[in-house]
């Protein structure tokens, strides 16, 4: 029973071991609220070899960029704006994240002030020296894309539209009330 346990024991370790994912990324912050400009924040971390050599950052059109900063003087980017069949992108390239390090890869970024509470998905492609892609995304890759939550916004319901909509009319109401009583006459 004894050596049952540690084949399965080993057996998990194997699993987990030759499952696990040979770059890591991660986006910050995990909030953004709507009209500030965030610097957002992706990191990469290397686990082996080769060498990452191009990251690519799909951002959702709802975020503005106003800039885009290079880890290194050795790092160029380019701001790709979205056509009809592409989205917004980041693409870094000319720099090398090697095995056991890491870079961040920065952005300033602005959510539009009418922007509702929701999650924005950005996923990541890596490219490596021998011309592997990692890719993180919603459907297909080595995980999940890194998400922000737009917070600190305010929302209506239907319900609560039409209450505003009666009371901007019974304001209205008066206010020509008001109006035409000023206008008249005193005897």
């Amino acid at each position: 029973m004894r050596s049952l346990q540690q084949f399965a024991l080993i057996a998990v370790t194997f699993a987990i071991a030759t499952s696990t994912v040979y770059a890591q990324i991660d986006l910050l912050p995990k909030t953004a609220q709507p009209t500030i400009w965030e610097r957002f924040t992706l990191r990469v971390v290397n686990q082996r070899e080769p060498a990452t050599i191009e990251v690519v950052l799909v951002v959702p059109e709802v975020v503005a960029v106003l800039g885009v900063q290079a880890p290194s003087s050795a790092w160029e980017f380019e701001l790709i704006a979205p056509t009809d069949s592409t989205p917004q992108m980041i693409r870094w390239t000319g720099g090398t994240v090697g095995q056991g390090s890491f870079d961040e890869f920065a952005f300033l970024g602005r959510i539009p002030g009418d922007a509702r509470s929701k999650e924005l998905v950005f996923p990541v492609t890596l490219r490596r020296e021998d011309g592997s892609e990692t890719q993180w995304s919603r459907s297909r890759g080595e995980g999940m894309a890194p998400v922000v939550q737009i917070v600190g916004t305010t929302s209506v319901t239907p319900w609560g539209a039409v209450g505003l909509a009666g009371a901007a009319f019974g304001i209205a109401v008066i206010a020509l009330a008001l109006a035409v009583s000023a206008r008249r006459p005193s005897s």
